[in-house]
């Protein structure tokens, strides 16, 4: 059985979360951040963690990296009030693989998890341009991308014109979950900046829609 470690303060919250999840996942409780780094030294590396920001003994996001350098693979869920753009986009740019703001539907907190459980089971499996953990495109091999950002660079590599429409990604990416409506602008931003370094980009071709493009070629066409 899968193990998912929760972080939340509210004995309430805690409760709801074992009731949900509990029946699926081996699901270990925490309330604070040194309860988190104290089972980071009892025990394996979980297959998920779900985090509140807002802790008694600091704030996850000030911790986030401290957490990484211990567990640099674990995909990490946030469950939180705060639904400002800037804390979103700093999760986000973290390597964060989605956020869900508080109050949610126990449906809506399972569906992600489970969608965040099918991704880990066939990670590296996607066929085309991709190599293990690595991406390929026109030769080139990319290591430093996420999860989230390898989903969505497959889908224009799968097109014969590299062109996807933004429903199609919003649905191929996260299915039927409710997401916040800033969260494939982000990671679309944060795949312009990491392409950039590859000669490639990602530009906007009107009407929800976007394309794969060579920087050089997308140049020639100006």
């Amino acid at each position: 059985m899968k193990t998912l470690w929760v972080l939340e303060d509210n004995d309430g919250c805690l409760e709801i979360y074992r009731d949900i999840l509990s029946d699926h996942y081996h699901v270990e409780l925490m309330k604070d951040m040194a309860g988190l780094f104290q089972m980071t030294k009892d025990l394996h590396a979980p297959d998920l963690l779900i985090s509140d920001i807002m802790l008694p003994d600091g704030k996850f996001i000030n911790h986030l990296n401290d957490y990484r350098q211990i567990h640099p693979d674990t995909p990490i869920i946030i469950v939180s009030g705060l639904d400002d753009y800037s804390t979103i986009r700093h999760f986000f740019m973290n390597g964060v693989v989605d956020y869900l703001t508080k109050p949610f539907r126990p449906s809506e907190l399972l569906v992600k998890v489970q969608r965040v459980m099918e991704q880990r089971n066939v990670s590296g499996s996607l066929s085309l341009g991709i190599d293990g953990k690595n991406v390929i495109v026109d030769g080139i091999t990319m290591d430093n991308l996420t999860t989230k950002q390898i989903q969505i660079l497959s889908l224009f590599l799968q097109t014969t014109d590299r062109r996807v429409q933004k429903d199609v990604l919003m649905k191929s990416v996260w299915g039927s979950t409710t997401v916040h409506p800033k969260a494939l602008d982000v990671h679309i931003y944060h795949l312009r900046r990491k392409l950039e370094d590859y000669g490639l980009q990602i530009k906007s071709s009107g009407h929800g829609e976007w394309q794969l493009l060579s920087r050089y070629v997308a140049q020639n066409t100006k």
